[in-house]
């Protein structure tokens, strides 16, 4: 009987072990989501069982301004930001209640916190957080002013915020790197999604490939961001080692990681050939048609294999090759020995090659060699005068966005006091959340902001009805709570919905009157995301038309140093590492203006076609660029490749000449460009050359690009006069 008892008490933990692992170690959002709610609960279980409902919505409200505070950080940093946050929690509070009886001395101090803060936040990704965060406060102090005795805010809000912090940083230092590990599970996970879409490449046809190709334009972005993100974290917990006097092998393992992610990355997002070519191919012949379905295959298993790795590193076991894709690259092998009188049979070779490396690095991951020692990259950040000094001129967006949104918010207030609005302060808690430093993010925030608090009045009076008594809203506050950091990162929308919901609840459980306040949070979270169009729409308008002749100039030299690093047999890791990572940053850049015109004013949306085919153009030339540097980075090449590349790079220098002046050297004429396509076409047809399948590709895309430069310059020239 015991055997049997201890028998069901071991399967119950392992039971309860597998759905934790399942529905939260794995799942980042879902922990940070937990761990904010277990705060919250306790202080508002607490402050309701004594009979203090302020107190504990109050308390709750700080650590929740303390958790959107939080950043991703080595526990030493953390603490600093912590302390840092509760300090400004502290004065901002205090400010509020001092100042805010008197109207005019208030708007005064509140202009001045807005501006500064939004400055600061500036200056170091550390300090974003902390300024959102204080902002945040403040309003959540202004709401409930008056409430109780003046000194109450000021304890409550900080007290709540150091508690979270305490419990977030103690946990943090259990597992120091947890973070790290986070961040880069995030980057694979969003690496093998990028994997999945272009599977459905092989085969397509064209006119779903230009669908695929923008979807995965956008999942490149939010990959860059990813990496970036991870190099964030890992410089800054490399400065915190450093600052300590430490050395920095514990972080050694997580930047290897970060680089065999990059040599990944370049991989998959490698064009071989053109796709419609190979769709062409496949209706020819049936034997193609089975290898270019066998891609597919392939791209599907690897996207597998890198999710099966991205769980390993959250949860510390040992990451298992799939067997099935072992299965897959030996079965193309097998059909493209077969194929060898295929007419795209050198692209295909490269493309098979290309994923087979891909699946040799997932199979040695355990045995990650980094080609750079971490020590030799330097973690300083940036003088802090020289940060703050460079943010105070007129032109830098983030001092537009300092002006525009302290205008913003002091209108709100304006509105409130000047039209005696009860809960008034919500206005400017819509403008501090909607209003962002593009036009184009503050329009999407505005109609998400708008949906979701209209759901959340709905579903959250609907709720209240149903669990009227102090356990049913205690219940709710809870749930939502929960449900809000959640979908914090992944729907916009969705998380106002749940916030809303919270607010009811919060409301009910201090004065019983959460319901009866809606319609005044629905009127003003109308005005206030009215004002914040308005700020984006008036006041320093950034319109997309301006900054894509930069943009596109910044990218064709990221493109052109990010080719030279390869063809020229630079050895220096670091240096390829950088170049590769500016140009996709670039692209995205790019990619991001020309998406961004179609939420813009018409009037504002000079030559959007004419942008596609330039952003287009230039992310297929970073893909064939990709190609090279997967298949020839430090292999050496021959002397007529090499002159191939000297021509390329010197195509890309006429094509940013062609940005700034809309004229293209003498030696690049119509005539001559052509020529020379013809013939590097000819050598790549009749050759068969692997290399040389990539170098006309190169070449070509580059003479389209410097084409579409010239008549898009002219375009502008015609719009303008």
């Amino acid at each position: 009987m015991r055997e049997l008892l201890k028998k069901q008490w071991e399967g119950t933990l392992q039971q309860v072990r597998a759905f934790w692992i399942r529905s939260f170690w794995t799942k980042p959002d879902s922990l940070w989501a937990l761990k904010v709610t277990l705060s919250v609960s306790l202080f508002v279980i607490v402050a309701v069982f004594i009979g203090e409902p302020f107190v504990g919505v109050t308390l709750a409200l700080g650590a929740v301004g303390a958790s959107l505070a939080e950043n991703d950080d080595h526990p030493h940093g953390r603490v600093k930001t912590f302390i840092l946050t509760i300090v400004s929690f502290l004065i901002v509070s205090f400010f509020v209640e001092l100042l805010k009886p008197y109207p005019v001395f208030f708007a005064i101090g509140f202009a001045l916190t807005i501006f500064t803060l939004t400055i600061l936040a500036g200056i170091r990704p550390r300090y974003q957080g902390i300024s959102f965060a204080a902002l945040l406060v403040s309003i959540y102090a202004m709401l409930g002013a008056g409430v109780k005795p003046w000194y109450y805010q000021p304890i409550l809000l900080p007290a709540g915020g150091a508690i979270y912090g305490t419990i977030s940083t103690i946990l943090l230092y259990v597992r120091p790197y947890r973070l790290l590990q986070e961040q880069l599970a995030q980057a694979y996970k969003s690496l093998a999604t990028y994997i999945e879409m272009k599977s459905k490449l092989f085969p397509s046809t064209w006119e779903v490939q230009k669908s695929i190709r923008t979807d995965l334009a956008q999942q490149n972005i939010a990959i860059e961001r990813c990496i970036e993100g991870v190099k964030q974290v890992l410089f800054s917990a490399a400065y915190e080692l450093k600052s300590r006097g430490e050395g920095l092998e514990a972080i050694s393992p997580y930047y290897n990681r970060w680089l065999l992610l990059q040599q990944l990355h370049e991989r998959v997002v490698s064009s071989h050939q053109r796709y419609d070519i190979l769709a062409l191919s496949t209706k020819k012949s049936p034997k193609d048609s089975l290898i270019v379905e066998g891609f597919g295959r392939m791209l599907h298993e690897i996207a597998f294999a890198i999710k099966r790795y991205a769980d390993s590193l959250l949860t510390g076991e040992t990451y298992v090759y799939p067997v099935s894709l072992k299965w897959t690259i030996a079965s193309m092998k097998t059909l493209l020995m077969g194929s060898k009188d295929a007419p795209e049979y050198p692209a295909m070779t490269l493309l098979y090659e290309n994923l087979r490396a891909v699946g040799k690095m997932l199979n040695d991951v355990d045995h990650i060699y980094a080609h750079i020692p971490i020590e030799e990259l330097n973690f300083t950040p940036p003088s802090w005068k020289e940060r703050f000094l460079s943010l105070l001129d007129r032109k830098n967006l983030r001092f537009q966005h300092a002006i525009r949104l302290t205008i913003c918010l002091l209108a709100g207030f304006a509105i409130m006091y000047g039209f005696d609005l009860v809960k008034g302060d919500w206005i400017m808690l819509t403008s501090l959340f909607v209003c962002q430093q593009s036009y184009t993010a503050t329009r999407q925030r505005i109609g998400e902001r708008i949906l979701g608090t209209v759901l959340g009045v709905v579903l959250g009076i609907l709720l209240a009805r149903m669990m009227p008594t102090m356990l049913g809203q205690v219940t709710m506050l809870i749930v939502t709570i929960y449900l809000f950091f959640y979908w914090t990162r992944k729907k916009y929308y969705v998380a106002v919905t749940f916030i809303t919901i919270f607010v009811i609840a919060a409301f009910n459980i201090q004065t019983g009157m959460g319901a009866a306040l809606m319609e005044q949070r629905l009127l003003h979270t109308l005005i206030g995301a009215g004002l914040a169009f308005a700020a984006v729409r008036f006041i320093w308008p950034d319109w997309q038309y301006r900054h894509l002749p930069q943009s596109m100039k910044t990218a064709i030299l990221a493109n052109k140093a990010y080719f030279d690093v390869i063809w020229e047999g630079d050895k220096r890791g670091h240096a390829y590492y950088v170049a590769r990572r500016v140009a996709h940053q670039a692209d995205n850049a790019i990619a991001t203006a020309w998406r961004g015109m179609f939420v813009e004013p018409k009037s504002k949306r000079f030559l959007q076609k004419k942008a596609y085919d330039l952003t287009y153009q230039n992310h297929c030339l970073l893909s064939y660029i990709s190609a090279l540097g997967a298949h020839y980075y430090e292999k050496p090449m021959t002397e007529d490749a090499r002159e191939i590349c000297t021509k390329v790079s010197a195509v890309l220098d006429a094509a940013i000449v062609a940005l700034e002046t809309g004229e293209v050297k003498e030696d690049f004429t119509k005539y001559e460009m052509r020529k020379w396509e013809a013939t590097l076409w000819k050598e790549k047809t009749e050759g068969k050359e692997e290399l040389m399948v990539l170098l006309y590709n190169i070449a070509h895309t580059s003479d389209e690009l410097l084409r579409e430069i010239v008549i898009w310059r002219k375009s502008i020239s015609t719009t303008e006069s």
